[in-house]
């Protein structure tokens, strides 16, 4: 509470005893001490409940409301207002009329009855949205601040709420006034609930020339390190073929909506980026879509023989890097392929050595595992991510140089192409 709010509070609880006192004197003006015909106590009574009213409505807005509105942490706070000037000026009306006039409460409330349906057949739109924004502020589902995807796949920003609605700025900075009934008749995901992972895709389409699986293994490939992406929930489906190419979905999961724009330019950066690199001609890049989910069944396969050719594939590894171009075809002639699906073992910690690997495509990890022996006498084993490798970095090599067993595993992270080199090759 700030120094305004205090200064608000005490200004009211002062205007609000000298009004009380005032009505408490207001029997000096009745008609039989000031000689007059006319009853002006009532009437000076009924303005003085009516200013109480008010200041109190003034010290609730600023010691309920406002403390609310500056945390954020409900929604709707203004519907609070509302409900809070109400309901006062509905007792103040009961007190004047049962205080002040002698009436019977029952002749108001008849009143505001009959008043009340002909206004709710009126503004039954009003009031539609109204009771909607109650439903929305006992759920306690949004707040200002939070990003909202909605079925068809546009996410928006709540900017600010209103009695019947809330105000929402699109990511092109448009700004969108949202119906109550909007949030309570669709299914509405709020992406920015604390760790609540969200579900977003980039579609592409990519030149004919292109062959399928491998297109899909390195876009799967790039989307591994870019930063924001859930790395393990990460698949790329060809979906259509079209007259400019084969539509791709690219299907992947973020950690945190707050930089959204940011990871969305990462992931397309990251996949026209590594396209670039192996000559594939990216057609068309589609906006935000809707989230679908897979169709069940499906399942990756090799099918292809279109991979990063040899040649390239010795030319990126560093290892021959001072090798002269006869000897770096010598070795591309005696390399063979292999392919690992997602989560294959490339090598196995503690086997023989025999070969090396150059990867060609995709995305493996390096994991060493130590055991320890406690004072027990039981065995503790720990994993630990020593590199994650793409295409051009080679694995092996001390294993087969030194005639050593496997120090680590090498899993495939996503579906993978190695070159093979064995032990004879590279003596």
């Amino acid at each position: 509470m700030n120094k305004k709010q205090v200064k608000v509070i005490i200004a009211g609880l002062f205007s609000a005893t000298v009004l009380a006192l005032a009505y408490g004197a207001s029997d000096s003006i009745s008609p039989r001490n000031i000689g007059a015909s006319f009853d002006y106590e009532k009437i000076v009574r009924s303005v003085i409940v009516i200013l109480i009213s008010i200041v109190i409505i003034r010290i609730l807005i600023y010691t309920v409301v406002k403390p609310i509105e500056e945390s954020q942490k409900k929604h709707f706070s203004g519907m609070l207002k509302y409900g809070i000037g109400i309901s006062l000026l509905i007792a103040a009306a009961v007190f004047i009329t049962t205080q002040v006039y002698k009436q019977s409460a029952l002749s108001i409330f008849i009143g505001l009855g009959a008043s009340g349906l002909g206004i709710a057949y009126i503004a039954q739109d009003f009031l539609k949205e109204l009771f909607a924004g109650i439903v929305i502020a006992a759920q306690n589902r949004f707040r200002v601040g939070d990003w909202l995807q909605f079925p068809d796949g546009v996410c928006a920003k709540i900017v600010r709420t209103r009695l019947t609605g809330i105000d929402l700025i699109l990511l092109n900075d448009t700004l969108l006034i949202a119906p109550n009934t909007t949030l309570t008749g669709k299914p509405i995901i709020n992406v920015s609930q604390p760790s609540a992972e969200y579900g977003e895709t980039v579609k592409l389409v990519l030149d004919h020339n292109a062959q399928v699986d491998r297109a899909r293994r390195i876009i799967h490939a790039a989307l591994i390190n870019v930063s924001g992406v859930v790395d393990n929930k990460i698949t790329v489906v060809a979906e259509e073929m079209r007259s400019t190419g084969a539509l791709f979905g690219v299907y992947y999961r973020v950690s945190s909506y707050d930089a959204f724009p940011i990871v969305r330019h990462r992931v397309i950066s990251a996949i026209t980026a590594s396209l670039h690199d192996h000559q594939l001609q990216v057609c068309e890049i589609i906006g935000q879509m809707n989230i679908n989910t897979l169709e069940p069944g499906y399942t990756k396969k090799f099918d292809d023989t279109y991979v990063t050719d040899r040649i390239s594939a010795v030319d990126r590894a560093g290892l021959f890097s001072e090798c002269s171009d006869d000897v770096k075809r010598e070795f591309a002639e005696k390399m063979y392929k292999r392919a690992y699906k997602e989560g294959e073992y490339v090598c196995k910690q503690g086997e023989r050595g025999d070969t090396m690997c150059i990867v060609a495509e995709g995305v493996v990890e390096v994991i060493a595992n130590v055991s320890v022996v406690d004072r027990d006498g039981n065995v503790k084993t720990t994993s630990n991510a020593i590199a994650t490798l793409t295409g051009g970095d080679y694995v092996g090599e001390m294993a087969v140089l030194r005639n050593e067993e496997r120090n680590a595993d090498v899993i495939a992270r996503t579906d993978v192409i190695v070159y093979v080199i064995g032990r004879e090759t590279i003596r």
